[in-house]
């Protein structure tokens, strides 16, 4: 067997409201058919007196339902704010990591810079070649910063690149200048292709003329 459902003080007022207007219901029925019967005023009067009593009833039951209704309301509030306190509770330590983890990504993105910045840095590869080269050599990694915020979008980043952005490095550049028709597929990651352009940079240093111009007279002497 089931247990008895338990009954609020709102419900139970609500169920004793609606049983006295039944009552006063059939009071009514009954004094229309006194009336209609022996007119006996003492029993009219008596049901008068019954149905008054049960108007009473349903007027303090309406200011009881009231009451409860704005107790309810009031305890409804309360739970709200423990359940807000409990919530920001858990929120505070999770937002304070986040700051924590953006700090850290302040850091990583001043390192992402500084090796930009040193992947670039062509001075000490210049100072060590000691011939001269073309006027347009690839010296440096071509298209460098589009190539890293590739890398972001191919490592999960998607969303974190605005629209145009996105748009803009779906477009062109194989990370590297001037790759050899025949060689190999360029590299998809970052890694690969800043390898491949300074597997470039060497091919072009070993092929390059570093020689100057043969005298005319000696070409005149070779050609006899």
């Amino acid at each position: 067997m089931g247990g008895k459902t338990s009954e609020t003080p709102l419900s139970k007022a609500r169920s004793d409201r609606a049983a006295a207007e039944r009552r006063i219901s059939a009071l009514v029925a009954t004094r229309e058919a006194e009336l209609a019967g022996d007119g006996n005023v003492a029993k009219i009067d008596a049901t008068d007196q019954a149905i008054a009593a049960e108007r009473r009833t349903v007027t303090i039951l309406d200011q009881r339902l009231v009451a409860l209704a704005r107790g309810e309301r009031k305890k409804a509030r309360q739970d709200r704010e423990a359940d807000r306190a409990i919530a920001l509770g858990a929120i505070v330590p999770l937002l304070d990591k986040r700051v924590a983890l953006a700090t850290e990504l302040d850091h990583a993105l001043k390192n992402v810079v500084a090796l930009y910045d040193q992947i670039n840095d062509t001075k000490q590869l210049r100072n060590a070649w000691p011939f001269s080269t073309p006027e347009h050599f690839p010296w440096q990694v071509y298209d460098l910063g589009v190539e890293i915020l590739r890398a972001v979008r191919d490592h999960g980043g998607y969303n974190l690149l605005p629209g145009p952005v996105r748009q803009a490095i779906a477009q062109g550049g194989s990370g590297f200048t001037q790759a050899p028709p025949d060689g190999p597929r360029a590299p998809d990651d970052l890694p690969g292709k800043i390898a491949a352009n300074a597997a470039h940079i060497v091919r072009s240093l070993s092929t390059i003329n570093i020689h100057p111009a043969e005298p005319e007279a000696d070409n005149d002497a070779a050609a006899a």
